[in-house]
């Protein structure tokens, strides 16, 4: 089923453009019914085996049968404008995004080039588009049509699983035929078929040391999402040059120059106004570049754009409610009160508050076995005892202990076991986090998605960030905060390398090794005639992989985003790090999206969505934890601002008796006017290109002439 390198995709027809696997609580019958309902739509199948005898089947479409979906879609292609003098570049605004539709399908063709593997033979659809029209169609099919009083495919559902045929038959008809398979665990894997040639093609060209990666391939073979999401990474990473040059530049001075610590060097809290300007900046550009490429791709301002049948905004199916006459429509539809959602609301922050009281004892106990809990507070009364050391555990950290902090590598171990912790007590709020938000019980699908955003990263952040914020503002010790910071961002960093790369490689290798030695087995013992026996097809390679989604990488460079923006004043080494482990980071997504996992399912997107707020929220809180670390948490204000402190001789330093209100109007006031600035920079940055504002302009001068045109006014008037 491999292709070679061609100038354009196959035909539609050719091969399947998404697969499933049924699984062994599918019987035959079950099988040949859903088979004969899929051809009943219109479907061709494909139809394999794979090496555990379990059945697959490869799905697609005749072309005018794709087209008619597309239009129902509302796929949006760059359309010729006809009748217009003068010939304009395709980029200058001679073509404009529109609605896909069959009656003018001739001038969605390209006056350029497209004769791309990307695109089929006209140019017009790639291979997302193919990929979104289907999943489109097949999620709409219903178990039983409409008209039909009855099929072979309801007669073996109600046999399989045992319910009386009277009272299913009515109720298959708004029932989804992928839905009830998969929610009846006949069906565990659907998803589009990988095309080797392209994405290995994707894969070889991002491997290149260059800096910047192959957007438009990614999109027309990935989708919108999925293109935002490297895009996104490359041009953080990039970004990343400024605070990581500066962090560079001053760790260099303060150490072979001045050698200062974190506490004495003046120039640390530079840093820190550095990388929330660096911040702000870098947001606003980011939103330029997703309005330039949301605009380039016919996704921008995607709400309006899209048709009402796409996945992304319209009722989910498991949305549950009564069925009520609409007030809008005036259709029947189903409608759940917003109090009863408000409640669960409040039983969601329940649950995740307990949680992080969880998390919270976690990271106490880990700070006991760090050695950074004492018997006694290091600036509180010392005959008063730290209400959070607990010798039964801090006695590990103690001088010639297992965990001893003097250690150069046992230290760290105490590290490992913490970030282990996290990643556990994060995986297991992922699993809450969706029983949370299913129970919520959403009807938009956009919305769902972005309630378990909102859930995770509050419980994520918190959880890595839980430690450092205690050592900053209630230990009040920038040695500590950066003894943690610089462990926990290195770990985390090598785990993710290691995690999500080697280690899926190795196992990767490891099962197709073992596989090959079976089947070499079979072929040997008996089943030398069976094709499927000496070569596995590549429907059953890819039913093999996992599910691939951006969601857990795009909170852990979230989290790095915040470790770097709101701990500045700490670690201004951070970004600089932070560079190369991203670099590596993306090629290894980007290798793991070709090799490790199941091609992603196509969805539109307009930019990164929920994660640009997470983003902005991180950016602008930056400007008080970085005043609060310069004030408080070190000795940073004492270098400009002694007059407002007094110094014991063992140099702990302390507000003089009066100057708190002083130190604290200082503070704030800083705070504003970080605040201040970073409200002009962005006032500043546009946030669309101009050149984005001329097409624009251009498209609806050239959407006005066309109508002028079509009701035969002239051009003159």
């Amino acid at each position: 089923m491999q292709e070679g390198m061609k100038s354009s995709l196959p035909s539609l027809e050719s091969r399947p453009t998404i697969f499933l696997r049924f699984t062994e609580k599918a019987n035959e019958g079950l099988v040949k019914a859903v088979e004969e309902r899929l051809v009943e739509d219109g479907i061709i199948v494909f139809r394999e085996k794979d090496s555990e005898n379990k059945t697959l089947f490869g799905v697609t479409v005749k072309k005018n049968h794709f087209e008619k979906e597309a239009e129902r879609c509302a796929v949006h292609k760059p359309c010729k404008v006809e009748g217009l003098q003068g010939s304009l570049s395709a980029f200058n605004g001679s073509y404009l995004m529109k609605p896909f539709e069959i009656v003018n399908r001739m001038l969605f063709q390209k006056s350029h080039d497209e004769g791309t593997v990307y695109y089929d033979s006209e140019g017009i659809f790639t291979s997302a588009d193919r990929i979104y029209v289907l999943y489109e169609d097949l999620e709409a099919l219903p178990v039983l049509k409409i008209r039909n009083t009855s099929s072979n495919l309801v007669r073996v559902l109600n046999e399989t699983l045992k319910v009386p045929s009277d009272d299913m038959t009515s109720v298959y008809r708004d029932m989804y035929l992928f839905d009830t398979l998969m929610n009846n665990d006949f069906v565990d894997v659907l998803a589009p078929v990988h095309h080797p040639n392209i994405s290995e093609e994707i894969w070889k060209e991002t491997f290149k040391f260059q800096s910047s990666l192959p957007v438009e391939k990614i999109n027309a073979y990935y989708g919108s999402e999925i293109a935002f999401y490297f895009e996104w990474m490359n041009f953080y990473n990039i970004a990343l040059l400024v605070p990581g040059g500066s962090g560079l530049i001053i760790y260099l001075l303060r150490t072979f120059v001045f050698h200062d610590t974190v506490d004495t060097c003046r120039l640390t809290p530079l840093h820190g106004l550095i990388t929330f300007c660096w911040a702000i900046v870098f947001l606003q550009f980011w939103i330029r570049r997703e309005n330039t490429l949301s605009y380039r791709w016919g996704t921008s301002k995607l709400e309006s754009q899209l048709d009402v049948g796409s996945s992304v905004f319209t009722t989910r199916h498991e949305f549950r409610g009564k069925e009520r006459l609409s007030e809008v429509t005036g259709k029947r539809e189903k409608y759940y009160p917003a109090n009863m959602r408000r409640l669960k609301y409040v039983g969601s922050a329940l649950v995740t508050i307990f949680l992080l009281g969880c998390a919270f004892m976690v990271m106490i106990l880990s700070l006991n076995l760090q050695g950074f809990i004492k018997h006694h507070h290091d600036h509180g009364d010392p005959d008063c005892e730290h209400p959070f050391h607990f010798p039964s555990v801090a006695k590990f950290a103690a001088e010639g202990a297992i965990f001893d902090t003097q250690s150069t590598f046992c230290c760290f171990i105490p590290v490992i076991i913490h970030v282990a912790l996290v990643m556990t007590m994060n995986n297991l709020y992922q699993v809450v986090a969706k029983i949370l938000t299913d129970w919520e019980n959403h009807e938009n699908q956009l919305v769902y998605e972005n309630s378990i955003i909102i859930k995770r990263f509050f419980f994520e952040a918190i959880d890595c960030y839980l430690v450092i914020l205690y050592l900053a503002f209630y230990e009040q010790d920038v040695d500590k905060v950066r003894s943690e910071l610089v462990s926990v961002f290195h770990v985390d960093t090598i785990r993710r390398i290691l995690l999500e790369g080697v280690v899926p490689y190795i196992f990767q290798k490891l099962s197709q090794k073992k596989t090959k030695k079976e089947i070499g087995d079979a072929k040997k013992n008996e089943d030398v005639t069976n094709p499927q026996s000496s070569n596995e097809s590549l429907l059953a390679q890819d039913a093999a992989k996992d599910h691939y989604e951006t969601f857990d990488d795009y909170i852990e460079m979230i989290i790095q985003f915040g470790y770097i923006t709101l701990f500045a004043s700490a670690y201004p080494l951070a970004p600089f790090i932070a560079i190369v482990a991203n670099f590596l980071e993306i090629r290894l997504d980007i290798f793991k999206v070709t090799y490790l996992s199941l091609r992603p399912r196509v969805v539109p997107a307009s930019g990164i969505g929920m994660w640009r707020t997470l983003l902005s929220i991180i950016a602008w809180g930056s400007a008080l934890t970085n005043c609060f670390i310069f004030t408080f948490s070190s000795m940073q204000m004492l270098q400009f601002m002694p007059e407002f402190f007094d110094v014991d001789s063992e140099g702990e330093h302390d507000l003089k008796s009066g100057s708190g209100r002083f130190v604290v109007f200082i503070i704030f006031g800083i705070e504003r006017a970080l605040i201040l600035v970073g409200i002009l920079l962005a006032l500043a940055i546009p946030n669309v290109p101009e050149k984005v504002l001329l097409q624009e302009k251009r498209k609806k001068y050239i959407e006005f002439r066309s109508r002028q045109e079509a009701r035969g006014v002239s051009s003159n008037n």
